[in-house]
This record gives C-alpha cells, sequence and structure tokens, in this order.
C-alpha cells in the first residue's frame, strides 16, 4: 500500500484534535481521517510490518471491520482514510441490551480470528452498533499482532465473560491444538490397549 497525496476533504468534526478527523470527501461520503504514528512511519514512508498489516486490512473478506480505504500523505503526516460508520459506540448502549451486543462483538471478532486477523485495540470507544443492529470494529492497531488473546482479554474487560473454555484461534494455531490433541488422544488409546493385555496376561498367568 502507497501512501497517495493528500485529497480534498471538508472538515465535518474534529473527532480528536491533532489525530482523528471525521470528514467528507469529493463524491460526499464521510470518511475518518487518522492519523498514524510516528513509529508506523520509517524513512519517510510507511514501515514494511505497517504496510503489511494495513494491505492485508484492505483486503480482509468481512464486513466486520470499516474499510479501509488508503492511506494519504498529508501535512500533518500519514492518514489512514477509512469509511465512517454511523451508529452508537458500545458505552452509549444501554445495560440492559449490553450482553446480547457483547455476544455479538465476541462473534464478530472470532469471525476475524478464523480469517487469520487480530483487531488489536478492541474498546468501547470502536465498537460501533449501526441502525440495523450490525457490530463494526474501527481504528484496529496498524501495528502487527497475530495473538488472539490479545483481543478475548479486551472483551473481558468490556463485560464479556465465555461461555466455555475453548478459545477460537488463528487457522494455524488451530491446527497445531487440533494436531496436539489428535495426538495425545492416540497416546491415551496406546497406553490404555497395553494396559488391558497386560492385565488379561496377569489373569490367564493366574
Amino acid at each position: 500500500m502507497t501512501p497517495a497525496e493528500s485529497t480534498n476533504y471538508r472538515t465535518e468534526k474534529v473527532l480528536r484534535p491533532g489525530m482523528t478527523t471525521l470528514a467528507v470527501d469529493a463524491a460526499g461520503a464521510r470518511v475518518v481521517l487518522k492519523r498514524l504514528p510516528d513509529d508506523c512511519v520509517w524513512r519517510g514512508q510507511l514501515h514494511p510490518s505497517v504496510k503489511q498489516r494495513l494491505e492485508r486490512l484492505r483486503e480482509l473478506p468481512s464486513t466486520a471491520f470499516a474499510q479501509l480505504i488508503g492511506v494519504e500523505q498529508h501535512a500533518e503526516g500519514m492518514v489512514i482514510v477509512s469509511r465512517y460508520v454511523e451508529g452508537l459506540k458500545l458505552d452509549e448502549v444501554p445495560i440492559e441490551g449490553k450482553p446480547a451486543v457483547l455476544d455479538e462483538l465476541w462473534r464478530v471478532t472470532t469471525s476475524v480470528h478464523r480469517l487469520g486477523m487480530v483487531h488489536g485495540a478492541i474498546s468501547a470507544g470502536n465498537v460501533i452498533i449501526d441502525k440495523a443492529g450490525a457490530v463494526h470494529l474501527i481504528d484496529p492497531s496498524p501495528l502487527l499482532h497475530d495473538d488472539p488473546a490479545i483481543d478475548l482479554a479486551a472483551l473481558e474487560k468490556l463485560g464479556w465473560a465465555p461461555i466455555t473454555e475453548s478459545v477460537v484461534v488463528a487457522p494455524g494455531i488451530e491446527d497445531r491444538h487440533r494436531r496436539r490433541r489428535s495426538l495425545i488422544s492416540a497416546v491415551a488409546l496406546t497406553l490404555a490397549a497395553i494396559c488391558v493385555a497386560w492385565a488379561t496376561v496377569v489373569y490367564l498367568s493366574e
């Protein structure tokens, strides 16, 4: 992903001074402009790992994350341009509706984990519930994250409680766990068979 030159935007609202702005592009679409932290830039360009992550985010076949449009070079630095998602933030949801929203947030988050992607910065301020009730994650960390436990720990801080002890992980990690469980089961069955055979021999020898 190569940063493009700055596009003309009309500022609608400054969300975080010097960092995040709600704006309108030339086509009339509302977008969010977020300045990248300095540690995401290396020698005047996107850090290679940040570039790789942003490319994956833009190509992610999921509506869970707000659509990443691109990266632009502005006077104040490099800026991520994302589609604006209108709706309620998680901390604006009535208390009686939060459990259902948290369950849906868990489903959305783990569906992204199955695609091998981790958000890395889940908080009450970057979970949006749109008018249709769909849950969206905004502002994923531009830094490279590959541990789903980061997101699951964030969900628990928001009040979500796991129903079981099972954890959904990225496909590669999940495959390793599955192979390990299969190996443990095979060893257990083999040991059980040896014990039965040994008991039979002892019984017959008596």
